[in-house]
């Protein structure tokens, strides 16, 4: 499983637990490449638990951040609206609008100037919230 980006912090942070050690990482607060830095250095610190060179894909970025990925998605029972399979770049039940088209004058009704359309800051710039004219301030909200 991977897990969704932009979607804000997941549920309950990223814990871990090394399998290996029994390290825990248990914060709700850490992104995943700081995650997996954490991990990586204390695999790295521990040289007779992981030996290179047959070890060496557990001190790999990718191979750890996959297995964050999987414990965490594991946690909240592969929950599609955080998690998904790599085949599918969104689940089906997760509804994302699309960018609402812009006014088809795109002139500010006062002065006449060219709009400038705002955007929505919660959901990652994917929906125009309304318009602002840069010329006479005049705001349009749709």
């Amino acid at each position: 499983m991977k897990i969704r980006t932009g979607m804000g912090m997941f549920p309950g942070g990223l814990r871990f637990v090394d399998p290996r050690t029994g390290r825990k990482w248990m914060d709700a607060y850490t992104f995943m490449g700081d995650r997996v830095k954490q991990i990586i250095e204390h695999r790295a610190s521990n040289p007779t638990i992981y030996v290179l060179p047959q070890d060496a894909a557990f001190l790999d970025m990718q191979q750890v951040a996959a297995e964050v990925a999987e414990q965490n998605c594991t946690r909240i029972n592969n929950d599609k609206n955080w998690c998904f399979d790599g085949t599918q770049a969104m689940a089906k039940n997760v509804n994302i609008s699309k960018a609402t088209p812009p006014l088809p004058e795109q002139k500010c009704p006062k002065c006449n100037a060219p709009l400038v359309p705002r955007y929505c800051p919660t959901c990652g710039g994917h929906k125009i919230i309304g318009y602002t004219c840069p010329a006479c301030n005049h705001r349009i909200d749709v």
